[in-house]
């Protein structure tokens, strides 16, 4: 059994394409900064816990 198309050709989401569409919205966003910052002091954190936990 065929399917057939109801509409013309649709414009196909590929990953790049859906990576290069998130970068510029993001890069848009003032909260983007912040995000980079929050994450960044989180993981520096989280590291610095686990390397004096470890001794």
């Amino acid at each position: 059994m065929a399917m057939t198309r109801l509409s013309g050709p649709t414009p196909r989401m590929t990953l790049p394409r859906a990576l290069l569409s998130e970068a510029l919205r993001l890069a848009r966003s003032p909260l983007a900064a912040v995000h980079l910052v929050c994450g960044l002091a989180a993981g520096l954190a989280c590291g610095e816990y686990f390397l004096c936990s470890v001794k």
